[in-house]
């Protein structure tokens, strides 16, 4: 929920902008706060989501192991560390480049953001804006909440027909339909990406 509200805070401050609330100090920090927390919340985002379905594959196919944990009270705030702390690390390493994309210039007494040699370099823009973000923010996410998704699914529905319904499949089934929901609402951004790296590698012939 962090990570998504902070992807909506950096989308709403950007519409501002371009609704004519713009300001210089939303200049200034858009190259080194904005800009970078966008891309690293909804990484965040798109982990902590892939988190979840493994969360729901162990409360399926370890159930007792997965009881006995979750009824420790003491143990909750570390389950919950053991996700949120890689996953933000990971995000933000991953996205330092996205630091160096643009830089702010004072030019008569008025600030300009401008874009940098970093984000303009064709090795940059192919391998790291494009391949990079596609396998790790596209199609490792996409394959592996997938299969999750489908080893839920089946035990779930194995259960359901034996007569043997838990009452923790409920909500497998509650969240594995949120996480369809998520998987499906991010597939443009991944064929999006698909198609600008089959342009860019076009252009790169020409």
């Amino acid at each position: 929920v962090v990570y998504d509200l902070i992807y909506l805070l950096t989308r709403m401050f950007g519409s501002l902008t371009k609704l004519g609330f713009d300001s210089d100090i939303y200049t200034i920090l858009f190259p080194y706060v904005f800009y970078p927390l966008n891309a690293i919340s909804m990484m965040g985002s798109i982990y902590m989501t892939m988190a979840v379905g493994l969360e729901r594959y162990i409360a399926v196919y370890h159930p007792i192991e997965y009881s006995t944990v979750a009824n420790d009270a003491s143990s909750h705030t570390k389950r919950l560390a053991k996700y949120v702390l890689p996953i933000t690390i990971f995000a933000i390493i991953f996205n330092l480049p996205k630091f160096l994309e643009s830089k702010v210039v004072y030019r008569n007494e008025e600030v300009y953001m401008e874009v940098t040699e970093v984000r303009m370099s064709t090795s940059y823009v192919t391998w790291y804006h494009n391949w990079a973000r596609f396998l790790i923010l596209g199609i490792v996410p996409f394959m592996v909440i997938c299969f999750l998704n489908y080893k839920i699914y089946l035990v779930v529905n194995k259960r359901r027909k034996n007569a043997h319904k838990k009452q923790d499949d409920n909500l497998s089934v509650v969240l594995m339909m949120i996480i369809a929901s998520f998987v499906f609402c991010n597939l443009l951004r991944i064929l999006l990406n698909m198609h600008e790296i089959t342009v860019i590698q076009e252009m790169h012939l020409c």
